[in-house]
């Protein structure tokens, strides 16, 4: 090679190394993004066309959608009776009521009176039926809780499967003078929402899915107290409770000129808490254990669906469960925000 082209090469080299950029060390940051996350349980009630439940469902056959967006489910907890179950119907005798189905595991139920919105006649009536309710209507392995709102909220039983315990409870209720014979004058809702509240975080203390069948005569309107809905129905969900209301007026023949009488199709405040929560309403029956036997069938075949969700500091968010099958629907709790240890604290 020529000593003139060996330089040339050498030259065009060197040039080559100058131009070719230098690797950039990576950027070391010392941030972290940390987003908090907690697993959410929903408690959902698959009915067929005939209101009958549906079992043998899997995950796969589940869809969850929160604010719109498509979520992974990362659980599927099954506890159903093998076999598709009927809506229950009113009875004129409790005691011919047939036996309620076997669970998987111990129903959880509350029997709540609200003595804020009934007379001393309803009051009476309810907790009469109730107590043939338990003494016919109760399988062994029930876990029920007695409460009674008031001018506060009063634990009368806590949860015990002993049934003739609970009968003898709604029997000292029966005679409470501080209960049948007291007036709670109240001129807003605001406290019976409070009480409700706390019993959500009562029962938010224990594990498994529960429901609470609630005595009252509240004929409040749906589109008032907004933000006090919005609470009962989250703290609801976070409970795993749903709301199974009786109106404690049983079968009334509607009259044009009586201004007090209940709204057509039932108070719209008990419905909305029964549907918020992904429970039941019961209305025009004389039959008060209805409520308890609907509540007992529905806890026969549930499902928890988990999914993870970012906390968002305790933003409210809709849910929407789908399945994939024919004909069936779904209900649920609509309403997701997490309850914070503070609130459940002082509530």
């Amino acid at each position: 090679m020529k000593a003139s082209t060996l330089v040339a090469a050498l030259v065009l080299a060197a040039a080559g190394q100058a131009e070719a950029p230098a690797e950039t060390p990576p950027l070391t940051v010392d941030k972290t993004e940390r987003v908090e996350v907690r697993l959410v349980l929903i408690d959902a009630l698959v009915l067929d066309r005939r209101d009958r439940t549906v079992p043998g469902l899997t995950r796969d056959d589940f869809e969850v959608i929160v604010d719109g967006d498509l979520r992974e489910i990362d659980t599927l907890d099954t506890a159903c009776f093998p076999g598709p179950l009927d809506d229950p119907r009113g009875v004129r005798d409790v005691s011919r009521r047939p036996p309620p189905s076997a669970a998987d595991e111990p129903r959880q139920l509350v029997l709540a009176f609200d003595y804020m919105h009934m007379s001393q006649f309803q009051r009476l009536e309810v907790l009469l039926a109730a107590q043939e309710m338990v003494r016919h209507g109760t399988s062994y392995d029930e876990q029920i809780m007695v409460a009674a709102l008031t001018d506060r909220l009063r634990v009368e039983q806590p949860f015990t499967a002993d049934r003739q315990r609970t009968v003898a409870t709604l029997e000292r209720m029966e005679n409470d003078l501080t209960l049948w014979s007291r007036r709670f004058d109240h001129l807003h809702e605001l406290r019976w929402f409070d009480l409700l509240t706390s019993l959500l975080d009562i029962l938010g203390t224990r594990e498994g899915p529960k429901a609470v069948v609630l005595y009252s005569d509240l004929l409040g309107a749906a589109d008032e107290y907004d933000p006090q809905y919005a609470l009962l129905a989250t703290t609801a969900a976070a409970a795993r409770a749903r709301f199974y209301p009786v109106s404690a007026r049983g079968l009334e023949i509607p009259h044009p000129n009586n201004p007090f009488g209940q709204p057509t199709g039932g108070s719209p405040a008990l419905a909305r808490i029964a549907m918020d929560s992904g429970g039941r309403l019961t209305r025009d029956t004389n039959d008060f254990s209805l409520g308890y036997a609907r509540a007992q069938r529905d806890l026969s075949c549930r499902y928890t669906v988990g999914f993870y969700e970012p906390r968002d500091g305790g933003r409210q968010k809709r849910v929407h469960l789908r399945v994939r099958r024919p004909g069936a629907r779904v209900v649920h709790p609509g309403t997701i925000a997490p309850r914070t240890e503070q609130a459940a604290r002082a509530a």
